[in-house]
């Protein structure tokens, strides 16, 4: 969070929703659209889209990887930016 407030070289935050420490993946994608909006963000986790809204909301252009997911789906998604 300090390398996106203070504007660094991020381009797409890729994180998976369960995260050791307090905050989890929503959380995280939350704040680093909070301070940086627009960043592209996408979103992992072996629970369903549907699932992982437990822990918050996660708006429509937010991508998500199903686990297990395969590299290309990631690859694509970064290629259409």
């Amino acid at each position: 969070m300090r390398h996106l407030r203070a504007g660094g070289g991020i381009d797409c935050l890729f994180s998976d929703v369960v995260m050791p420490h307090g905050m989890d993946g929503v959380q995280l994608m939350q704040a680093a659209r909070a301070a940086r909006p627009g960043l592209r963000t996408a979103l992992a986790s072996i629970r369903s889209r549907d699932d992982v809204e437990d822990f918050g909301e996660i708006p429509c252009d937010v991508a998500f990887f199903g686990k297990p997911y395969a590299v290309t789906e990631v690859s694509a998604y970064l290629a259409a930016a």
